[in-house]
């Protein structure tokens, strides 16, 4: 779907933004969206840091399983460049 795209549903008409869903003061990730999101921005190098993190922000990590999941989220970590940590 397109960003902006009209949708008719039962002959009512809708203008739909889907890219501005974020925008939303009520938005928060899933897990698994997070999760992606901790893996891709360096912060995290590996499934335990990500899980770590997932739960210091109040999230569930009882979908972050599954061979298929971990495997993606370890290779993001591997490419993605990791960003120091600051000292304190």
């Amino acid at each position: 779907m397109m960003a902006g795209s009209n949708v008719s549903f039962a002959g009512a008409l809708w203008s739909v933004d889907v890219t501005r869903k974020d925008k939303r003061l009520d938005f928060k990730p899933t897990p698994i969206e997070r999760a992606f999101e901790l893996a891709q921005s360096g912060e995290c190098a590996g499934v335990a840091d990500i899980r770590e993190r997932l739960r210091k922000e109040g999230h569930s990590t009882n979908h972050i399983t599954g061979p298929s999941l971990l495997r993606q989220l370890r290779d993001i970590c591997l490419v993605t460049p990791s960003v120091p940590k600051p000292q304190a």
